[in-house]
């Protein structure tokens, strides 16, 4: 993600302050911005008469969840009927009073942006905020310099900011994964990070309120995190793989390969799990990650706790297992054996269209397949009523742990 990325989407943007007669009431009824010399550049000399315009307050805080309101503009000469006799013209911007600009104080960040297809997008964020260096760092290019300032902020916040303005602008472009190339090589100091570190990463792309539930976080995290690993995988692989491998050792690229296939699977799977522990903790389920049950066997999640589950005296049928595995296979039946004590064992999975004779077998030794509900529609229509989703399988644990509070 390039300083600026943002500005390259508008033809062009002018960037000045809010000042006294511009915003505050009791200087000025007018609703004017004056019409500085960028505002002149970027409208020119003709006038544009009730231009419907989107406003967008931000701050910080709410997750930089902007004030958004649509109003009119009207660009004219205050000086026209007197133009020819002065030689004089005095540009100026009304808008019409919103929702958004009333938000506003004096010496706040205003940006007018414009879009190719002439569309108008006014940004107005609070002086000396986070999110006002933010927006700047994004419009970096417009040709207007306020500050030298620190405008240091390439992190997922930015990323964020960037892709929900250009949703609200109505513009049509998905944040890849290649945009947070820099910040990762920044975040991690040019290296590959432990599992723990990129997941949490992946999960801080994405603002809190963007999903309803939490089948989806759980693909989109997952998802997430794998593009983001592919993006910096790609990045440190290029100068070996365009260095190329002398064919006389042909062991050099064996081995780089396999290096590469173990990597993916083995983070795959951890990130599964670290998504799903998110999500638990997220959720006030109480569980255990990674303990021993018997025999050296340590399922991936057991609830409510081992030592519950250690407890001859604790209810088996308030105690609840879950493997996760990306995908299952006939990998599942390593689980059917990780908790004795636990009859229905539970595996999550994003294995798509397992068979019918598969999920049959699984029944048979009581195995329950969780798939996250958007991937539900890959399985036959008669799979589907015995598939559990993964909110039903926290409502199931929930239930249990509710029960042993009564």
């Amino acid at each position: 993600m390039e300083e600026g990325q943002l500005y390259s989407y508008f033809v062009g943007a002018a960037v000045k302050r809010l000042a006294d007669g511009e915003i505050n009431p009791r200087i000025s009824n007018q609703h004017e911005f004056n019409g500085s010399k960028n505002l002149k550049k970027l409208f020119g000399i003709e006038e544009l008469r009730q231009k419907k315009v989107k406003f967008l307050y931000l701050s910080d805080g709410n997750d930089f969840e902007p004030v958004l309101d649509d109003g009119f503009i009207t660009w004219y000469d205050a000086r026209a009927r007197s133009a020819e006799r002065t030689g004089r013209t005095e540009w100026r911007m009304y808008y019409q009073g919103n929702d958004a600009i009333s938000c506003a104080e004096i010496g706040d960040l205003l940006i007018i942006a414009k879009q190719e297809d002439g569309e108008i997008v006014i940004f107005i964020a609070g002086k000396n905020t986070n999110v006002e260096r933010r927006l700047l760092w994004l419009f970096n290019g417009s040709g207007v310099s306020l500050e030298s300032g620190d405008f240091d902020f390439i992190d997922t916040d930015t990323v964020s900011l960037m892709e929900q303005l250009l949703e609200l602008s109505g513009i049509d472009k998905k944040i890849t994964t290649e945009d947070y190339l820099d910040i990762m090589l920044k975040e991690f100091d040019g290296k590959f990070p432990d599992t723990t570190t990129m997941s949490k990463f992946a999960r801080e792309t994405f603002s809190k309120k963007t999903f309803d539930n939490v089948d989806s976080s759980l693909v989109a995290y997952v998802e997430r995190e794998e593009g983001l690993f592919r993006t910096l995988e790609r990045f440190f692989l290029r100068p070996r793989l365009e260095a190329g491998f002398d064919p006389n050792f042909p062991d050099d690229f064996i081995q780089l390969a396999l290096s590469v296939i173990n990597r993916r699977k083995s983070r795959v799977g951890m990130a599964l799990e670290n998504h799903l522990e998110h999500i638990f903790n997220e959720n006030f389920v109480l569980f255990d990650r990674g303990k021993v049950t018997e025999h050296k066997k340590k399922p991936d999640f057991i609830f409510p706790s081992i030592g519950s589950y250690k407890d001859i005296t604790f209810s088996k049928e308030k105690l609840s297992m879950l493997a996760a595995k990306y995908s299952c296979k006939d990998r599942w039946r390593q689980v059917i054996n990780e908790a004795n004590r636990i009859d229905i064992k539970h595996l999550v999975t994003f294995e798509r269209s397992i068979s019918i004779d598969q999920t049959s077998e699984m029944q048979a030794h009581n195995l329950q397949l969780v798939v996250p509900k958007i991937l539900h529609e890959s399985y036959d229509v008669e799979q589907r009523n015995w598939l559990m989703s993964l909110e039903q399988f926290i409502d199931h644990v929930k239930g249990h742990q509710a029960q042993d509070h009564l």
